[in-house]
């Protein structure tokens, strides 16, 4: 039994790097966004890089939100809402009217997408690993600097191929891996709720030391 959990975790490791690779590298192409963007809308420049900008600042103010859900509801329950809510926000941007309407659904709702997924791999990881964790969530953090580098071309190249729509589009597909990580992200034994009234007390947000 040991054994098999031992091999599990490194299978959730693996996957755990991909989400980061997909999410972390996707965050931090704004800067191939704002020149899609651009190039579609005669706006401000100032205008413009907030759809570029948006998604890592929702992304790290509902960090807190995120890994309480994680503890709450389970690393894979989180995960594939954050795989829904970002293919969601894809498609949703590929029907863009105006430069507001990124604002929403590239900016805000895929950032909350794109928060969900992301930080659920740091509390899977520490729920899998009680030895090894510094290596295996050093592991997973390169996840989204080798997606900054393999991403922001690819993303450069679609938006240069497909345009701004079908590329939202083809982004919204490539999301769905994400579901596949949600389902090894399988819960760590079980907790056992004393009374209906405890299981109330649970708490989205612990501020205890």
């Amino acid at each position: 039994m040991k054994s098999e959990e031992s091999n599990w975790r490194w299978l959730v490791c693996v996957f755990a790097f991909i989400a980061q690779f997909l999410l972390g590298g996707f965050a931090n192409c704004g800067g191939v966004v704002y020149a899609a963007v651009a190039d579609r809308f005669n706006s401000s420049r100032g205008d413009t890089a907030w759809v570029g900008s948006l998604p890592g600042s929702v992304m790290y103010i509902t960090a807190p939100l995120s890994t309480s859900l994680c503890e709450r509801y389970g690393c894979r329950v989180v995960t594939i809402a954050s795989a829904v809510i970002c293919i969601a926000a894809m498609v949703l941007s590929s029907f863009y009217s105006s430069l507001y309407h990124l604002f929403l659904t590239h900016g805000v709702i895929w950032g909350l997408g794109v928060s969900l997924g992301y930080f659920s791999t740091f509390v899977v990881i520490s729920k899998h690993f009680k030895t090894r964790h510094s290596l295996a969530n050093g592991i997973i953090t390169c996840g989204s600097s080798v997606g900054t580098l393999t991403l922001s071309p690819v993303s450069q190249w679609l938006f240069k191929t497909f345009g701004l729509s079908s590329s939202f589009l083809i982004l919204a597909a490539i999301h769905s891996v994400l579901f596949a990580c949600g389902m090894v992200f399988r819960p760590v034994g079980h907790t056992t709720m004393t009374s209906p009234i405890a299981e109330k007390r649970i708490k989205y947000f612990d501020w205890t030391i």
